[in-house]
């Protein structure tokens, strides 16, 4: 079985994390894989080792370089003559909206990785329909299969793509269990030191939907009611300066740190007593939730996307509404309040992890998809009505 997948972008995400751990798990079950990434952005160089070839086309993703978005799509079509795949497994949306355009009329299968529940998708504003007609358009030259990363994600893609037809299968997001068998476990926080204060931690970019405001927000509260927390935020992004301001403006200087990228997730996570994901929107299951689950850390997250279908409130952590500082800073007081209960979603949270969402379940799952694919060619499939020749990313 020969797949190329094909992303737009080698970040500091989530999703690229998922990705490389998809590769590797695909070919320890004897897949062999190409990897193609559209634009130039590389942020995990050590991990194309071993991968053999790896092509980076140039694209920055920008609706106004059209030239640009031609030429990418005649280098698409080129790589897959070359290569010959079973099937070209598209990540993102900009990234499956170009692989459709370039696949026109060309045999592998196409299978789309639904990551994210965008906005764009449910926005009335004029560039929101603009790319979801695009989107129709691309689909319709060369229609494909998809795959979802959560129940919640599946659910928002047909609401608000209801020209879709077809099943669209679950494979909930995973981690690589063999990038934590030398990193031991956050260490139980019910035995931390007296007078120590609870280490909350967040990771993810510096942007809106990640919520980052909101928590930081919430430590005020804890802080004027007395609840001893510093919280600690990996991650970068366009809002870094903003939230800085934020801290500097609620004197939080002293409990709140920006910590930046991080390249050893385990060590900061290790550093942390709970961990807290208040994102507001554009989730489709943070990777992030899952590897904190499998340091052992109790969860605080916001109710949203697919994090209720790993974390079950009560029993693996606590679940917010989004955009509530009182509702974070409440679940927060809670679990420092409650040793016995940090013990308790901690220990569920790390036995889920490593039960549930290990990266070769998810690599076997995909694989299934694959098969199903040669086997169901020519039967009836997703398909999209529309109009042809339009293409676009974001």
């Amino acid at each position: 079985m020969r797949i190329l997948h094909v992303v737009s972008h080698l970040g500091t995400g989530g999703m690229e994390r998922v990705l490389f751990t998809l590769l590797r798990e695909q070919q320890q079950l004897g897949v062999e894989i190409q990897l193609c990434v559209l634009g130039t952005e590389n942020a995990f160089p050590e991990r194309l080792e071993g991968l053999g070839r790896v092509d980076f086309l140039g694209y920055d993703g920008s609706l106004k370089d059209v030239r640009g978005m031609w030429r990418t799509i005649g280098k698409l079509r080129q790589k897959i003559r070359e290569y010959q795949p079973d099937v070209v497994h598209a990540h993102l949306w900009p990234t499956a909206r170009l692989v459709a355009s370039a696949m026109a009329g060309m045999a592998p299968q196409l299978l789309v990785h639904i990551h994210d529940t965008r906005d764009w998708l449910a926005g009335t504003g004029w560039r929101d329909r603009m790319l979801r007609q695009m989107t129709r358009r691309a689909f319709h030259i060369r229609q494909p299969r998809f795959v979802a990363v959560s129940q919640a994600c599946r659910a928002y893609t047909q609401e608000h793509l209801p020209w879709l037809r077809g099943e669209i299968p679950v494979v909930p997001n995973a981690f690589d269990a063999r990038d934590f068998e030398t990193a031991d476990a956050a260490s139980d926080s019910a035995g931390r030191a007296a007078g120590r204060p609870l280490i909350v931690g967040s990771a993810g970019r510096l942007s809106e939907e990640k919520g980052h405001e909101f928590l930081i927000r919430a430590v005020a509260l804890l802080r004027d009611r007395g609840v001893d927390v510093e919280l600690r935020i990996a991650g970068s992004g366009g809002l870094g300066s903003r939230y800085e301001q934020i801290i500097s403006e609620l004197e939080l200087g002293d409990r709140v740190e920006l910590v930046g990228k991080v390249a050893d997730m385990q060590a900061f996570y290790q550093g942390l007593d709970v961990y807290c994901q208040p994102s507001t929107g554009g989730e489709g299951m943070p990777i992030v939730i899952l590897e904190a689950m499998a340091m052992n850390l109790p969860i605080v997250s916001t109710d949203i996307a697919g994090a209720p279908e790993v974390v079950e409130d009560g029993e693996h952590g606590l679940l917010v509404p989004p955009s509530n500082p009182p509702a974070l800073a409440a679940a927060i007081e809670r679990l420092h309040a409650d040793s016995a209960m940090r013990t308790r979603l901690a220990a569920n949270a790390r036995r889920r992890a490593l039960h549930d969402f290990t990266g070769r379940r998810m690599a076997e799952r995909i694989v299934a998809i694959y098969q199903s694919m040669f086997s169901q060619s020519g039967a009836s499939e997703a398909s999209v009505p529309g109009e042809r020749n339009a293409v676009g990313c974001e």
